[in-house]
């Protein structure tokens, strides 16, 4: 039961992580769309150079969480794999497939 609820705290990690990469990517746009527009009013002198360091700071603190997003998603992914006991990266696409058949397989039938 331990095991079970183990698992089962992991994947609503997992899908709460998955969350967390689309709204950084979100953000990384935003900044960037944000980052753009500032360039272009300070080009213009619309605008102090502290704006633009501003933007760009940003812009490089969105893509850090981005990378930490996706870092984090991975780390998730890996302690899933060690709570059902199966690596993914060590076997085959064809085995892979199979043991996510007999997972699903195994669920669907519990409840």
């Amino acid at each position: 039961m331990r095991i079970e609820k183990n698992v089962n705290d992991v994947v609503l990690e997992l899908v709460n992580q998955i969350s967390n990469i689309q709204i950084s990517k979100i953000a990384e746009e935003t900044a960037k769309e944000s980052l753009d527009l500032t360039q272009n009013a300070y080009e213009n002198g619309a605008i102090p150079v502290i704006q633009l360091i501003d933007a760009q700071t940003n812009y490089l603190r969105s893509q850090l969480a981005s990378a930490t997003a996706n870092y984090n998603y991975l780390i998730t992914s890996m302690q899933l794999e060690r709570s059902i006991g199966y690596f993914f990266l060590m076997h085959s696409e064809t085995d892979n497939n199979s043991f996510t058949e007999r997972a699903m397989e195994y669920i669907l039938n519990k409840k």
